[in-house]
């Protein structure tokens, strides 16, 4: 049950920094994915720290979640996602 908790939190833990990251792509200037992770580590302890910025930084090694955000690739996105 404990490894089953701690692969839902990483899991949620990381859709949240994608889909931060995603959500305030169009403002230059702003990078909420440390401060977000940051918290992640406070509040959870490092070792989930540790695991959601590796599982991050695996997942924006896919070729589509680099793809520009416009009404069209982001109906794109969510179907390689699902894939």
């Amino acid at each position: 049950m404990e490894k089953t908790r701690f692969v839902v939190r990483v899991a949620m833990c990381v859709a949240l920094l994608i889909g931060g990251q995603m959500a305030l792509s169009g403002v230059s200037g702003i990078e909420i994915v440390t401060v977000m992770l940051l918290c992640f580590c406070f509040h959870y302890g490092i070792r989930y720290g540790i695991a959601v910025a590796t599982t991050f930084s695996l997942l924006r090694c896919i070729p589509s979640l680099n793809m520009p955000v416009t009404p069209t690739s982001a109906k794109k996105r969510m179907f390689l996602l699902i894939l």
